[in-house]
C-alpha cells in the first residue's frame, strides 16, 4: 500500500495543475483571447506548429512508456499510473487546441486532419480515465501517428 506521503504528494501535484490551468484560462480571457473563437490564419498556423511539437513529444513519451511497461513495485506503479493520466490529459488538451486551430484554417485545410484531431482527442480523453492504459495508449499512438501524418506542411 502506498504511504500517505506519496498520496499527499500526488494530490498536491493534481491540485497545483488544476490551479495553474484555471489561472492560465482566466489570464487568456482577461487578455481578450477566447480559445473557442476562430483565429486568424497566421495565429492558427503558429499555434498548430507549437501543438504539433508538443504532440510529437507526447507520442515519444507514450512509445517509451509502452516499451518499458509499468513498474512492479506498488508505490512506483501508482506514481507511474498518475504520470500516465497526466500525459493523457495533456495530450487531450493539445489535441483540443490543434483541432480548434485546424478548424480556423478550414477550408484551406481539408476535413481529414480536422476529424483526425477530434478522434485523437477522444482517444486521449478515454485514456486519461482508462483502467487498461497499455491498450488505450496503443490506440492513441496510432491516432497520433495518423494525425501527425495528415497535418499541413510546416506543422508536422
Amino acid at each position: 500500500m502506498p504511504d500517505s506521503r506519496t498520496l499527499s504528494t500526488l494530490a498536491l501535484v493534481a491540485s497545483f495543475r488544476a490551479a495553474v490551468a484555471a489561472a492560465r484560462a482566466v489570464a487568456e480571457r482577461r487578455a481578450g483571447r477566447d480559445p473557442s473563437e476562430e483565429q486568424p490564419a497566421a495565429e492558427a498556423r503558429a499555434g498548430l506548429d507549437a501543438a504539433a511539437g508538443r504532440l510529437r513529444a507526447g507520442l515519444v513519451r507514450l512509445r517509451v512508456r509502452l516499451a518499458v511497461g509499468a513498474p512492479d513495485e506498488r508505490t512506483a506503479a501508482l506514481v507511474q499510473a498518475f504520470e500516465d493520466r497526466v500525459l493523457a490529459a495533456d495530450l487531450a488538451l493539445d489535441l483540443h487546441r490543434a483541432h480548434q486551430q485546424l478548424m480556423s484554417l478550414y477550408p484551406a485545410v481539408s476535413a481529414e486532419p480536422i476529424e483526425a484531431a477530434r478522434l485523437a482527442r477522444q482517444a486521449a480523453d478515454r485514456l486519461a480515465g482508462a483502467d487498461d492504459f497499455e491498450g488505450g495508449a496503443a490506440l492513441l499512438v496510432e491516432a497520433l501517428e495518423g494525425l501527425l501524418g495528415e497535418l499541413p506542411e510546416g506543422a508536422a
